[in-house]
């Protein structure tokens, strides 16, 4: 398979540079207004970008040749001489992007020696970088968490004087990432599915070295391309030969049961709350690890939390918890669904005291009922928070205690389907659910 990483959206920027960069270096003449203009440095901020994957990238869009180095490496001085045309050149992340003054005001008074040393390596390295890109037609390509890891002297002459953010992870490139691990024997169904890939593989705690490695051996026994039905299987499927070796145990069949009701609860909350808006892409039963029942895509861009967003994503995760007592009784809920509760804790916790929301926003009248924000340890004050997160979270569980109750015939529906082929998909899903749009939960 062949891509373009900056064909990937997002990345627009990113390309746009690139190509200025390589008209103001190619041709007969470097255009001196024209390099000013572009920045001959840039750094790329990015969670999921690989340095060396981009400089490629950049390179190939600008039509220019590509190297990556250490600076920090004894090497790097006779690497930069030799670079006698126009190049692209990914420096590696390392102790040259220090800033040795801010180091140097750590120590009061007289600096020890060997600080001193490297603090005089870190000068020397920056001064050759700078002393390159002064005098040969280079373009520096690196990236960093934050620009202000970068020494002040580099900054000061403009040494990277373009830098370009992308706002959390690129889904479409990280699934695109994934699938060229898999080289050339990806069929147009996976290929089109970059950003589902990438979060499949960003919620499956199977090994993903492993996930690659068993799709490449299918390709290559059943010599075809992998599908996107393939990718899943592995996922979804990866250890349910274990679940069918033990299905005759009435212990398995119990624990089973548990399980199925328990992800249906989740899988049915999630579209009753969005009114039928939003199904998961699949709700699960297996025992295996590779995921934790009920699956939703990533989207490929991250929204800020609202108020709204919060109340659906505690009701979903209280309702796991809500189904097994609705099934079993208020006595008889497992453990299992303490993870559930553990994360709508800390959610709710973390929104009431430093995110800005609070109980009663959906309220026109109290719309400001929390325009504090925490931001010590005061124990009153955590307190106040603690009472705020029961309270709340009580209310919902009987939110959802009360949906389950009214749709218990989906919610069974649901259950045994699971029961029977452990996974169900979001196409059979919404023809078991059957909830139109703008019903209420």
């Amino acid at each position: 398979m062949s891509w373009d990483a900056l064909d990937i959206k997002g990345l627009h920027l990113v390309k746009s540079w690139s190509f200025a960069v390589g008209k103001a270096l190619t041709g007969d003449a470097p255009d001196t207004d024209a390099i000013q203009l572009a920045g001959r440095a840039c750094v790329v901020e990015s969670q999921i970008l690989n340095g060396a994957t981009l400089g490629r990238s950049v390179a190939d869009a600008a039509g220019l040749p590509y190297l990556t180095f250490d600076p920090g490496s004894e090497e790097f001085l006779a690497i930069l001489n030799a670079i006698d045309k126009p190049t692209v050149v990914h420096l590696e992340q390392g102790p040259w992007q220090t800033d040795f003054h801010k180091v140097a005001s750590q120590w009061k008074g007289q600096i020890p020696e060997p600080v001193q040393a490297q603090l005089k390596r870190i000068q020397t390295v920056q001064s050759v970088l700078m002393d390159a890109l002064k005098n040969q037609p280079l373009v520096y390509l690196t990236t960093t968490k934050e620009i202000s890891t970068f020494s002040a002297p580099l900054q000061q002459v403009g040494g990277f004087d373009r830098q370009i953010s992308l706002d959390g992870p690129v889904q479409e490139l990280s699934g695109a990432l994934w699938l060229a691990r898999l080289g050339d024997c990806v069929a147009p169904s996976l290929q089109d599915a970059r950003v589902k890939v990438a979060g499949l593989m960003a919620e499956t705690e199977l090994d993903r070295e492993g996930v690659i490695l068993r799709l490449k051996r299918i390709a290559s026994e059943e010599n075809r391309d992998i599908e996107l039905a393939d990718f899943i299987d592995v996922l979804m499927r990866g250890t349910t030969e274990v679940d069918a070796s033990e299905n005759d145990s009435e212990l398995t069949q119990s624990a089973l049961h548990r399980v199925a009701w328990h992800e249906a609860g989740h899988a049915l909350v999630t579209v009753l709350d969005s009114h039928g808006q939003r199904y998961p892409d699949y709700a699960s039963a297996c025992r295996s690890t590779a995921f934790g029942g009920v699956v939703v895509s990533i989207s490929d861009r991250h929204e800020p939390m609202t108020y709204a967003s919060l109340r659906h994503d505690v009701r979903v995760a209280l309702a796991g918890r809500a189904a097994e007592e609705l099934v079993y009784g208020s006595a008889h809920v497992s453990n299992g669904a303490a993870n559930d509760l553990l994360a709508a804790t800390r959610k709710c916790s973390w929104a009431f005291s430093t995110g800005g929301l609070a109980p009663g926003m959906d309220d026109a009248a109290r719309s400001g009922s929390n325009l504090a924000v925490t931001l010590n340890e005061d124990a009153a004050t955590l307190a106040e928070v603690r009472a705020l997160v029961q309270a709340f979270l009580a209310t919902e569980y009987q939110h959802v205690l009360g949906t389950l109750h009214e749709n218990r015939g989906m919610l069974d529906a649901l259950g045994q389907r699971l029961m029977v082929d452990r996974i169900v998909d979001q196409a059979e899903m919404r023809v078991i659910l059957d909830v139109p749009q703008g019903r209420l939960g």
